[in-house]
């Protein structure tokens, strides 16, 4: 390499950032969460028919759900993880 060229500086060991990739799809996972759950059109998105007894929210559940895991994902812990409860002093 040349004299004053720069290298990409490695990822630290510890670093545990999501690649952009990761965060791209973390955003339009939150995206579509939202845009289910609103659902502005009165049911124009539906998975499961919310009529259906029992069965009929089992899609805004699992919507939740990926909801939860994107905004973890880009760093938003919205339920407290158990092991850093267990860790209070």
């Amino acid at each position: 390499m040349a004299e004053g060229g720069s290298r990409p500086v490695p990822a630290a060991a510890g670093d545990q950032r999501p690649s952009k990739l990761a965060r791209g799809g973390a955003v339009a996972g939150v995206l579509f969460s939202l845009l289910y759950l609103v659902n502005p059109g009165m049911g124009w998105i539906e998975l499961i028919p919310d009529n259906l007894p029992i069965v009929g929210n089992l899609d805004e559940v699992g919507i939740t759900g990926l909801l939860v895991y994107c905004l973890r994902v880009l760093g938003l812990e919205v339920i407290p993880s158990a092991r850093r409860a267990g860790k209070r002093s």
